[in-house]
């Protein structure tokens, strides 16, 4: 899932940063039902690893720390909604809890020209 998400480019260069948590409910065949956004749910939920995104940026800007920014939030529901049907009846007909960070750092340095590789 990790390799799958990216830093959204327009969020990147605003300097916009924070944690998105979402729920997704697993059907019984492994397929997403739903993904809930503003709403925690109800019933018991598996709580998934967090994962962490880093965007790179060489623009200096402030950084805008918030768990309301639609792109990152967006770009987290349309990664969980596109994962494949899971096979692991650990996750099969239960709710999950994904928990997304996104930050932002200046990327490395270039190699000097002359190094080899």
């Amino acid at each position: 899932m990790a390799q799958n998400i990216r830093y959204p480019q327009e969020a990147a260069e605003s300097g916009q940063i924070g944690s998105v948590a979402l729920y997704a409910r697993v059907n019984n065949k492994g397929g997403i039902d739903e993904v809930l956004v503003d709403t925690q749910p109800e019933e018991d939920y598996v709580n998934i690893d967090k994962i962490v995104i880093v965007g790179y940026s060489y623009n200096r800007f402030k950084l805008h720390e918030s768990v309301n920014h639609q792109s990152l939030i967006s770009e987290c529901s349309n990664l969980i909604l596109s994962l494949p049907d899971s096979n692991s009846a650990d996750l099969q007909g239960h709710t999950l809890k994904l928990n997304f960070d996104f930050a932002i750092q200046l990327p490395p340095p270039m190699p000097p020209k002359e190094w080899p590789f």
